[in-house]
């Protein structure tokens, strides 16, 4: 991890930096960024299936509500 990555880690609980330092290595260089990626069956009405991507703050989700039809969904998290 390199000295961006240890001085975020700095405040962080015992255990935790522990995990990080043997989980990604000391040489690391840190993340630049992160996407999560889910899928799973949302209730609207009825329960529909949905996949759903998030990127640099924004969700971008699918949902399909039969074989013809499908939604596109973004929603945008706001950081302060």
């Amino acid at each position: 991890m390199t000295s961006g990555g240890a001085r975020s880690l700095a405040s962080a609980d015992e255990p935790v930096r522990r995990y990080f330092e043997h989980a990604v290595g000391g040489g690391a260089a840190d993340a630049r960024g992160v996407r999560l990626a889910m899928a799973g069956w949302i209730k609207v009405g009825r329960w529909l299936p949905f996949v759903a991507d998030w990127e640099g703050g924004w969700w971008f989700g699918t949902e399909r509500y039969d074989r013809f039809f499908e939604a596109e969904i973004r929603d945008a998290q706001i950081l302060r």
